[in-house]
């Protein structure tokens, strides 16, 4: 995304909402990522997500793949940034930035909690089996909540499934 035209804090602001869409953090996992919870490179590129001194919600750790579009983004906003010890977004919240977007184009209203819904529909519409996608989420309940939540987006897989039957 070509940002050249904002302003610093709204270029923050932007990547703190691609970061919450492309990732399905909390605000309070993605605004303390550091540089050095990620491996960009091997066999397995990932983001380690420890929710900073807040910790996460349900106080454990967890690591999810660099998706390409999150991956991107990320190499997109490291070349600003030279120490690994920094922070990856510079600031806490994107709420009026997207507050100002919704109004703007009359989508809405949006919160930054929604970009963690999006990603998960779009996991689920993707046909990611829950259990991944809840893990992905830092759910303990191993898809339940998922399935609870999103199944209805997977309506056809019922139809597709009763093609292979007898």
């Amino acid at each position: 995304m070509n940002l050249s035209h904002y302003s610093t804090t709204q270029k923050h602001a932007a990547h703190l909402l691609q970061l919450l869409a492309y990732s399905g953090m909390r605000l309070n996992e993605a605004v303390n990522i550091r540089w050095n919870d990620i491996v960009f490179d091997g066999t397995r590129p990932s983001l380690r997500i420890d929710g900073g001194k807040q910790g996460t919600k349900n106080g454990l750790v967890r690591t999810i793949p660099l998706f390409p579009k999150l991956r991107s983004l990320l190499l997109e906003i490291r070349d600003s940034t030279k120490d690994l010890g920094d922070k990856v977004i510079k600031i806490k919240s994107a709420r009026k930035a997207l507050l100002t977007s919704c109004v703007k184009t009359g989508l809405g209203p949006y919160t930054q909690h929604s970009l963690r819904h999006y990603f998960a529909s779009e996991a689920v519409q993707k046909r990611i089996d829950f259990k991944t996608i809840s893990e992905w989420l830092g759910h303990k309940d191993g898809g339940m909540l998922v399935a609870k939540t999103y199944s209805h987006l997977r309506d056809d897989h019922s139809w597709e499934m009763a093609l292979k039957m007898i």
